[in-house]
């Protein structure tokens, strides 16, 4: 399989000519025997240009999943919609439309939830399931559904805001896990839940041990410095073949996950292909 990451905060420099980067996140995963699924849609219609330049036609994708409601992980979805003549399913926390938003500096809020009805986006082709559980979507792949809190080091966020303006406990995000004959592969959107809690949970769903490769967002940008030691730290007792960590992960936590993982460490910039 292999999984192509169509928008992220920077462009790999062997990305097709015109490729565009955005704060956000997207990834098309291609799975043989199981099609095409859109992992997130990134911020706007930027995710529409990339797929196009990329020689992907949006109704070439057979599924859709949004790990959780946040517009630089949901804003693409109706540039999608608009271009595709098929329905199609889209895979989501039922939580995906609840209003959320970021603590300003100022002491202000602003709103960073998905921008569109669940109603406007239905009317355009979307087709929701929503997961409560964990969810096999085909053979060897797997939804998450809400994933619990094990461990002691990954804090909460208290800076991003439920819809009563609260600390957001994410309790809906989504990760998918997918088993593949080398182990098990975590493609996870922002891992509000704690990355290594996303991956113990990963082993639990499949009952594979064996963590082949972690793709995707970790949110340790703005962790703390506990956090970050201790979430590489247990990393490296996992031993993970691959390494590609993007998008909140940060560009100085990247630079160290290469230092410690060396060649297994993948760059996963906009217009990488990342072959599992």
């Amino acid at each position: 399989m292999k999984i192509t990451v169509l928008v992220e905060n920077t462009v790999s420099t062997k990305a097709p000519a015109g490729l565009l980067g955005q704060h956000g996140l997207s990834m098309l995963l291609e799975i043989p025997g199981s099609g095409r699924i859109l992992f997130d849609t990134g911020q706007t219609d930027i995710l529409l240009e990339n797929l196009l330049l990329m020689d992907i036609l949006p109704d070439s994708i057979d599924y859709i999943v949004l790990s959780h409601g946040h517009f630089d992980h949901c804003g693409g979805l109706n540039a999608i919609f608009k271009a595709r003549q098929l329905p199609a399913t889209v895979f989501a926390g039922p939580n995906i439309f609840s209003a959320r938003y970021a603590r300003s500096t100022g002491g202000g809020y602003r709103h960073i939830g998905i921008p569109y009805t669940k109603e406007h986006l239905a009317s355009s082709g979307a087709e929701f399931i929503f997961t409560y559980g964990p969810c096999q979507m085909r053979e060897n792949i797997w939804l998450s559904g809400p994933i619990p809190r094990t461990t002691e080091f990954e804090a909460q966020n208290t800076t991003l805001l439920d819809i009563a303006k609260q600390p957001d406990g994410f309790s809906d995000e989504i990760a998918i896990y997918l088993v593949q004959p080398e182990g098990l592969v975590v493609v996870t959107g922002c891992s509000h839940r704690g990355l290594i809690n996303t991956i113990k949970y990963g082993q639990q769903v499949t009952g594979v041990e064996k963590v082949h490769a972690v793709v995707g967002g970790s949110h340790l940008e703005p962790a703390s410095l506990p956090q970050q030691e201790e979430t590489i730290k247990v990393l490296r007792e996992m031993e993970p073949d691959i390494i590609a960590l993007n998008h909140c992960t940060g560009i100085q936590l990247q630079a160290q996950l290469q230092s410690v993982f060396g060649a297994r460490f993948v760059a996963a910039n906009a217009g990488s292909i990342i072959n599992l």
